[in-house]
Parts: structure tokens; C-alpha cells; sequence
């Protein structure tokens, strides 16, 4: 018998898996995660990740990327949706890759809400139970609370959604789902009755096979202003039942959150619920998707030289949210809190800019911007070494505009030497060894990172003697 060894490729990046991070809206920008592995022997530093939707459409570019050979790389991919789609895909696109078979995800389902609507996720989801709706029983009633901390908003909730990991496809499945609002923390002292709540779906439901998003879009919105959250859900009595490897996710946490009770025979009513039923601190995965009240919105376009837009340039709102602009330099960002604002638009190789911005609740605010591009290279920095306070050796060097970091630089010899980087540094000072370190260093300054435009600099090292006075005698200008 003759056995065949395939030689392992050289050039190989595959894209395993595609993760969302936050709940995407269209014209808010969303985190995603495609997770590659370079089955190559060698490593690879010109390749690019990309994130398509339905009809192979290109939504989303992370630029160029490293990884060495036989390794796991996770990378974001940052996405602002124009339209509402369903169905997302991660790719690598390598040069030369000799296996093209691996180079996509499996589909991700998305649920992308319309403009204006904001979503968020209560739980991890790291755990299965067979809770908010019990398919192994006849009747099943659930009922927890989220507290306001966990929340953190105020709105209309449009919709909400859970996570299920099904291995029966549950189809028209009678549902019924109540939302209230209330002080209690818990339910140590029982129920809180359909009665005192608002009913926002009653309709069937399908609940897939498999790992699915969940989604009751509300017959009823609900307004919520304060106070803690309370959410009932019913599933009326059903004369089939089904395994009970049918679960969600969901988690536990300290405290008794929830009330769950189901039965074979019994019909319950979420009006008066059953005393002594079973409280724990389990409640599912649940995503709320709502309006938000007390916001405005922010419209604009991001002009460069010659007032030509700039397309996939940045909108930050100070410590809040991002987006960035389409192929005609146009951006959109729906509903920011009321007030003063500072916005800023940036763009790789051009300087931020930066405006103050009033937003009324309702209202629309255009500001446009222009951006100036960078010079081709930055001004060198002038270099110093002291020894302040004694023992501890400070290199520190002058700011430069334009500059958003500077990156470090050693070396052991300025002959043969490999120049080594530290990680990118803010601020003009960095300390160093203690006296007896005789490197050499180079600072070079940087426009964005990890993206830069670079310029080469001076070279400073510490000298044989050890002092300030000698380093600095040898070493200025070279």
C-alpha cells in the first residue's frame, strides 16, 4: 500500500467563526469578531478582513492584519448598517491563499433593528435552562425582574428577544408576555400578578431547532420611565409536550430574581399565580430593543481637501456613540441624550476635528466637517535623557502636532542592533532601566494607531559612563 503525505500549505488563513458585540440598528455603528486561524506555515502581513450580508455585499473592511503561522487570531470588524438585512458572513481575503474553500464564515443571524431603535442585553447567556417557557410541561408560567442598574435607559420597548438551543422545532407555539414596572428588588415576597402588569404580545411563536435569536416584536410597546423591570411570560395549556433538552440560555445571580412553576394537569392563571412556587436566581438571556426618549439625532458629511467627501472617516460623540461615514462621506447618528455635545471626526493620516453641538429632545442637528490631511512626515521630535530623581533614568521628548502617539524604539547596537518597539505611549516621557542600561533609543511619532505615518528620528543612548552629562555630550545629533 502507498501512502500519500501532503505537504501542509504555505499560505492558509481561514475564517472560522463570526461573533456580534453589540445589538446593531441601521446608521449605528456595530461590533463584530471574525475569528481566523492561519493554517499556513508561514506568517502573513497583507491580508484583509472583510463582513458581507445577503447577495454578497460588502458592508464592512478592518484593513490590513499579522498573524504568525499556526495561530488563532480574533479580529473586530466595526460595521454601520444602511439598511436593515438578516444574514452576516465574515471572509479573509489572503493573496495567494492556496486554500480558498476555508476563507468564510458560517452565517451569522442578525436581527438589525429599524433607525432610532437602541437594543440591549441582559445576561451572558454562559448557561441553558429550560426557563422563560418550559416545553417539557403541559403549562408553564415564569415571571423576573431587571433591575434599573442593569438597564440604564428610558423608552418605548418595541420588541424584545431570547436565546434558545433547541433540538425539536417548536412551531406556533402559544406565547403571552407582561411587562410592569415595580420597586421590589426580588421576588422574596412572591408574585407579582398579571393584574399589575401590561400585556404586550399574545400570539404564537416559533421556536426553531437549533441555536436561534428569539424575537417578539410587541403587539403592545411598552413605556418605560423608572423603577425596576418586570417581565411575566405564559405559555397557556397545550396538550403536547416536548424534550427537555429544549432550553435557553441564561445565567444565575445572587439574590431571588424569579418565580417559575409549570405543570402537567393544572391550569394556571398569571391573574392569581400558584403560591409556594419554585423562586430561584436563574433568568434567561434576554435582549430589549426600545425608542428612547430625551434624545435628538446628528446628521452630516466629512469633507477632505478640495470639499471631496471622505468616505469610512469616524464620528465620535464624547464618551458616547460612533459611526462611521458611507462611500459618500455622509454619516447619520440617531438618537444621542439631549444637550451639549462634542463631536469629532477623524480619519487616518488627517488631523481630528473637533465642534460643540447643541441637541434638542427631537430635533436633527446637520454639522458637516472638513478635515486637514497630515504633512507626508512628521516633525522629528528633540530628544533628552535625565537622571531624575537619582537612579531613575527618564527619556522624554518634545510634543509634536499632530501627533496622536509615539512609538519607542532600542536597540543594542546602532551596527547590527535590531530595533525592537515598545507599545505605542501617549505621553512625551518614558522611564527607562536603571544606570547600566546601554542601549540605544529611537522615539518616532505617529499620527493614528496603530495606523502611522512615520518619520525617522533621532537616535539617543545611554553611554558607557552612565550620566546625563556624557550620554547627552556623545550622543546629541547624532
Amino acid at each position: 500500500m502507498t501512502s500519500i503525505i501532503k505537504a501542509a500549505p504555505q499560505n492558509d488563513n481561514a475564517a472560522i467563526s463570526i461573533t456580534q458585540g453589540s445589538l446593531p440598528s441601521v446608521a449605528l455603528a456595530t461590533n463584530y469578531t471574525v475569528n481566523l486561524f492561519n493554517w499556513g506555515t508561514h506568517p502573513q502581513s497583507n491580508y484583509l478582513v472583510k463582513l458581507y450580508t445577503e447577495g454578497d455585499l460588502e458592508i464592512a473592511c478592518s484593513g490590513t492584519h499579522y498573524s504568525t503561522g499556526n495561530c488563532r487570531c480574533f479580529h473586530p470588524v466595526l460595521a454601520t448598517h444602511h439598511c436593515r438585512y438578516d444574514l452576516h458572513l465574515g471572509k479573509v481575503i489572503l493573496m495567494g491563499d492556496e486554500n480558498s474553500g476555508s476563507d468564510q464564515t458560517t452565517s451569522l443571524n442578525v436581527s438589525v433593528q429599524p433607525a432610532g431603535i437602541i437594543g440591549i442585553t441582559i445576561g451572558a447567556g454562559d448557561e441553558t435552562n429550560n426557563i422563560p417557557v418550559r416545553m417539557y410541561s403541559h403549562n408553564s408560567l415564569y415571571e423576573t425582574i431587571f433591575l434599573a442598574d442593569e438597564l440604564n435607559f428610558h423608552g418605548t420597548i418595541t420588541s424584545l428577544c431570547f436565546y434558545n438551543t433547541f433540538e425539536t422545532n417548536v412551531l406556533a407555539m402559544p406565547t403571552k408576555i407582561w411587562l410592569g414596572t415595580t420597586d421590589q428588588t426580588g421576588i422574596n415576597s412572591g408574585w407579582i400578578p398579571s393584574t399589575q402588569l401590561s400585556l404586550v404580545f399574545d400570539g404564537n411563536m416559533d421556536y426553531p431547532s437549533g441555536q436561534n435569536t428569539i424575537t417578539f416584536a410587541l403587539t403592545q410597546p411598552f413605556e418605560f420611565m423608572e423603577g425596576n423591570l418586570v417581565m411575566m411570560v405564559y405559555r397557556p395549556l397545550d396538550a403536547t409536550t416536548y424534550d427537555g433538552t429544549n432550553a435557553f440560555y441564561g445565567q444565575y445571580v445572587s439574590g431571588n430574581h424569579s418565580c417559575s412553576a409549570a405543570s402537567d394537569s393544572y391550569t394556571y392563571n398569571p391573574a392569581a399565580p400558584p403560591t409556594g412556587s419554585y423562586r430561584y436566581s436563574y433568568f434567561p438571556k434576554t435582549s430589549l430593543f426600545y425608542n428612547p426618549s430625551g434624545v435628538g439625532h446628528l446628521t452630516g458629511t466629512i469633507y477632505g481637501e478640495g470639499n471631496l467627501p471622505l468616505p469610512c472617516a469616524t464620528i465620535c460623540i464624547l464618551n458616547g456613540q460612533l459611526t462611521t461615514a458611507d462611500a459618500t462621506g455622509h454619516n447619520r447618528i440617531y438618537n444621542v441624550p439631549a444637550g451639549n455635545r462634542t463631536i469629532t471626526a477623524s480619519l487616518d493620516g488627517y488631523y481630528d476635528s473637533s465642534l460643540d453641538v447643541t441637541l434638542t429632545e427631537g430635533s436633527t442637528v446637520t454639522q458637516d466637517f472638513t478635515l486637514t490631511p497630515l504633512p507626508a512626515t512628521l516633525e522629528a521630535p528633540v530628544l533628552t535623557l535625565t537622571e531624575e530623581p537619582a537612579g531613575t533614568l527618564h527619556l522624554s521628548w518634545t510634543a509634536i502636532s499632530g501627533a496622536h502617539s509615539y512609538v519607542v524604539y532600542a536597540t543594542d547596537s546602532l551596527v547590527s542592533g535590531t530595533w525592537t518597539p515598545a507599545p505605542f505611549v501617549e505621553t512625551t516621557t518614558l522611564e527607562l532601566a536603571l544606570p547600566g542600561d546601554t542601549r540605544f533609543y529611537r522615539v518616532v511619532a505617529s499620527s493614528a494607531a496603530p495606523t502611522a505615518r512615520i518619520a525617522p528620528l533621532p537616535v539617543i543612548g545611554s553611554g558607557a559612563s552612565n550620566t546625563v552629562r556624557s550620554i547627552s555630550d556623545k550622543h546629541e545629533g547624532k
